[in-house]
């Protein structure tokens, strides 16, 4: 069985984001990844009863820049698994995410806030802290951490 995103009602990435994705991460000119890092780097590819995907999540954490880090870490029909790095960043103002699926989101590493229309406060987020938002509830990242990485894993569900 091959596993991939074509087609499974997720659009890319940045298609509901102010923000464009990184293009695959790299190490610094003339050096390699080894060990850990390389194997967090590479694509699962097909998972199958003979071969296994495996990675940090906490393995190349990208440097602070203009965009939040987006990386895919696993996709399969109606599921997109990715991990995103934020350095102090938030949402532009006036920009909410009005998502056609489902979202869960945890934060791993540093804080957040996470403002959600309807609701009177933003929502902070330590490491530990999730939130499942449904499809359409629209929201945003109000503040991220600026003194340390906010690493965020997040499982889009997209409807039947």
């Amino acid at each position: 069985m091959r596993i991939t995103a074509a087609g499974r009602g997720f659009p890319p990435r940045n298609h509901e984001s102010p923000f464009t994705p990184p293009s695959v991460l790299r190490p610094p000119r003339g050096r390699r990844l080894v060990g850990a890092a390389a194997r967090a780097r590479a694509p699962p590819g097909p998972v199958s009863e003979n071969r296994i995907a495996r990675g940090s999540l906490f393995a190349c954490l990208p440097p602070a820049g203009e965009a939040e880090a987006f990386a895919n870490l696993f996709t399969a029909p109606g599921l997109r698994i990715e991990r995103i790095v934020s350095h102090g960043h938030a949402s532009p103002d006036g920009f909410w995410y009005d998502q056609g699926w489902e979202e869960w989101v945890l934060v791993l590493a540093g804080s957040a806030r996470l403002e959600i229309e309807g609701e009177p406060e933003p929502l902070p987020l330590a490491p530990g802290d999730w939130v499942a938002l449904p499809a359409r509830r629209r929201h945003r990242v109000a503040w991220t951490s600026p003194d340390e990485p906010t690493v965020w894993l997040a499982i889009h569900l997209t409807p039947c």
